[in-house]
């Protein structure tokens, strides 16, 4: 019996060993993963605003801008936004592809959004407050005009 129980210690002192070693290694290669996530500073552009380049997933069935029946309509109730997402969902259904011609794709190649954004906007656009995208500026219109690919 005593045999047995000095084994039995020796087994429980060596595992003991291996785990906490290994408990060891665990944290180290944990702390090694989490320190450079915590170095990066957020990037900005030269004029020192947030930088949003990337790549955006825009996954949800909210549109971008506010559809022109919820002109002044900033929120869905419940009711309203499980309508939505039952259209969109029919809208998305099939497997055909989005139009004819060169360049157009399978659906398979879209996200499509299934649910509309957890605050209930009718629009992802939130400011100006009607949720559309406003004109562009003069300025703007005629920097667009002088784009060569976008003339004729």
């Amino acid at each position: 019996m005593f045999q047995l129980q000095a084994h039995d210690t020796l087994y429980r002192a060596q595992t003991s060993g291996l785990t906490m070693r290994r408990l060891g290694i665990d944290w180290l290669l944990a702390l090694s993963l989490v320190r450079p996530v915590l170095a990066q500073a957020p990037s900005s552009t030269v004029g020192g605003l947030p930088d949003f380049g990337g790549i955006w997933n825009s996954a949800t069935a909210t549109p971008l801008q506010r559809p022109t029946n919820l002109k002044d309509k900033a929120f869905f109730t419940k009711a309203e936004a499980a309508e939505w997402e039952r259209v969109a969902a029919r809208q998305h259904a099939g497997n055909g592809t989005s139009g004819s011609g060169v360049g157009t794709y399978n659906k398979e190649y879209f996200e499509f959004g299934s649910r509309v954004v957890k605050t209930l906007r009718t629009s992802i656009v939130t400011d100006p407050a009607d949720g559309r995208i406003p004109a562009l500026t003069p300025a703007a219109t005629a920097a667009r005009s002088r784009r060569s690919w976008h003339k004729a």
